[in-house]
């Protein structure tokens, strides 16, 4: 016996480090194979990453070159049908104001003043309508009486103003007169004797604004009555306007 071991005890033990030595790379070898997840994991979603991206890159680019394509003047124009707004769909209908119908009167006068120019303007004696239990109301017996009619725009040229009483025939039919530097506003200057002085204490005429083709655009009563009224007859009826008298009584 050489030493504390023989030849053949050494070369063993080298030949079992050796084996020891592969085994322990082998063991780390598996180890490292052992975690794929928490390695692996960053590597792939770094790759899908980049191929989205590279995707994206791509569809961009094709959509870019399909637009230029579309606008450029090789390209094939797609008919699409086009929708014109008529102009009665935005245009404001032809109507005429809350309130737009007025009325004023120029009473009777023994000076000797020259005429008033006829206009759509009020002289400063003149007696406006008024409104009794909702209905407008003229003082009669006057000189003459104008008619203001107050459109949302202005109207059209052959627009008229009519005033009738039981007869379907008006007695009264005249054109609508812009009033100077208000083409929104009409007139109409009227002198007939029913309007100026009618034969009753108080009547209700139906007054009327229709347009140049004969469609009426407003109509409403309107009533005329004296300023003065005198005491009722026994029967509850207002004397003759005339006569100033009462009705006989007829005998049973």
């Amino acid at each position: 016996m050489e030493g504390f071991f023989s030849a053949r005890t050494l070369v063993r033990l080298i030949a079992a480090a050796i084996v020891l030595a592969a085994a322990i790379v082998l063991v780390n070898e598996r180890l490292e194979n052992s975690r794929p997840t928490e390695v692996a994991a960053p590597k792939i979603v770094t790759r899908v990453v980049e191929q989205t991206v590279i995707v994206t890159q791509v569809v961009a680019h094709y959509i870019a070159v399909t637009s230029t394509a579309a606008l450029s003047p090789e390209a094939t124009p797609v008919n699409t049908p086009s929708v014109t707004p008529s102009a009665s769909s935005t245009a404001e209908l032809l109507g005429i104001l809350p309130d737009g119908i007025d009325v004023w009167c120029q009473p009777r006068s023994d000076r000797t003043n020259p005429e008033i120019p006829v206009t759509g303007q009020m002289p400063e004696d003149a007696v406006s309508a008024e409104k009794v239990d909702g209905v407008l109301t003229v003082i009669t017996q006057v000189k003459s009486c104008t008619f203001l009619v107050s459109f949302n725009q202005p109207f059209p040229e052959g627009a008229r103003l009519q005033i009738k009483d039981l007869n379907p025939i008006p007695f009264v039919d005249d054109a609508l007169t812009p009033v100077e530097g208000d083409p929104d506003v009409g007139f109409a200057h009227l002198t007939h004797q029913f309007i100026i002085d009618p034969p009753f204490w108080q009547v209700t005429y139906s007054v009327s604004v229709n347009m140049p083709d004969g469609s009426n655009l407003w109509q409403n009563p309107i009533i005329f009555r004296r300023r003065w009224l005198p005491q009722m007859c026994s029967d509850g009826f207002y004397p003759d306007p005339i006569t100033q008298a009462c009705r006989t009584p007829s005998p049973d």
